[in-house]
């Protein structure tokens, strides 16, 4: 299943995955917001099955670098990263 989820999101681009990735990286307010949350989240750790900490420690590293980063460029490269460790 998730070599079928890491596809679809590969065909559809990095830029679909990082406007996906907003609902991860976002406040949960209400039942709606945690669902959509934890339907993202469960894709995430599909596509990187194997190799989080890998995933978490490049993401740590990229968030300690003391770049000043967009919300959207984060997302990007969030999303660029998911999919080069999901291959």
């Amino acid at each position: 299943m998730a070599n079928g989820i890491h596809k679809g999101y590969m065909a559809a681009g990095p830029n679909f995955l990082a406007v996906r990735l907003g609902r991860v990286f976002t406040k949960i307010e209400t039942e709606e917001d945690k669902t959509l949350h934890n339907d993202m989240l469960a894709d995430v750790l599909a596509i990187i099955q194997g190799k989080e900490e890998r995933f978490f420690k490049s993401l740590a590293q990229s968030m300690l670098t003391g770049k000043k980063q967009t919300k959207k460029g984060f997302l990007r490269r969030t999303a660029a990263r998911i999919l080069n460790i999901g291959q």
